[in-house]
Order: structure tokens, then sequence, then C-alpha cells
């Protein structure tokens, strides 16, 4: 088995990290945080400093994101993260020429939500993967969860 292709799909609503952080400033959010998460907040969204300049949502606005519960996330997660997650493995068939009776392994990493059965079971029914699809699931990583899911990725 070897990688022949690797594609990404972010959510449709972008936001600079200005934008952001007028949503936290605006809605008094930083009142929420301890002192230190506030300031570390600012760190990320105003300083420049992170190396991100938008940050994507799957809902249009991101101010009421942090008036909704977990079981509200965790809906908006179930609607769309499958048909995102499917749009970047559509990608990378495409881009490897590929179908998908041909993937022998799907690794799908996460920090924004959690399905069971996971993304990835959601994932290889709607694109038709094989039922021997070895699938893997990688939440709770955070935002650099790239690296170990792609050493799990090699393990394989």
């Amino acid at each position: 088995m070897y990688l022949r292709s690797l594609a990404t799909a972010v959510p449709p609503h972008s936001f600079t990290q200005a934008e952001c952080w007028r949503v936290f400033e605006e809605g008094n959010l930083l009142d929420r945080l301890r002192p230190r998460s506030a300031a570390l907040v600012g760190k990320i969204l105003k300083n420049g400093t992170s190396g991100i300049e938008r940050r994507n949502f799957a809902l249009d606005e991101i101010g009421p994101v942090f008036n909704r519960g977990a079981q509200q996330l965790n809906e908006a997660f179930e609607r769309d993260a499958p048909a995102l997650g499917a749009d970047a493995l559509t990608k990378a068939l495409a881009n490897a020429g590929a179908a998908p009776g041909e993937i022998d392994a799907l690794f799908v990493c996460t920090c924004t939500g959690y399905l069971c059965p996971g993304l990835t079971s959601h994932i290889a029914e709607r694109i038709g993967l094989r039922a021997d699809t070895y699938l893997a699931d990688l939440v709770g990583l955070g935002c650099g969860a790239a690296i170990p899911t792609m050493r799990a990725v090699e393990g394989f």
C-alpha cells in the first residue's frame, strides 16, 4: 500500500482572524474565559503570529456558535462533516486517477466533532468504498491532527 493522493475540504464560510477576534470582543466572550485563556485567544487571533489567515466554519455566523451546547454543535457536525469528507475523498480519487474500489484504507482526522459510527463510515458509504476497506477515525488530536494521522497511515 502507498499514498497516491491527499486532499482536503473546508467548510464554505471563511472569516479572517480579525473578524473572529471581533466576535469575541463584541459578544463579551472573553469574560467567560479565565484570564490566561483570554490572553491565549488574543495571542492567536490578534497578533498575526499563528500563521493562520482565515478560519472556515460550516455555520454562516460564528457568533451564535459560542451560545450553542455540545448537542447542537455535534448535530451541525453530523450534518456537514460527512459531505465535506466525501468531497475531500472525491478530490483525492480524482487527483490519483483512482476509483473508490481501489482504496484499501481511509484515515480521517478531526478535532471539531465526534460521530458514532465514525466519520469514515459515513464517507465510505457515500463514496461506495469496499466493505473490507480499513477505516480509522482519529479524533481529539487538536489542530495539528494531520501529523499523528500520517504516522498512523505509515503504520498501516
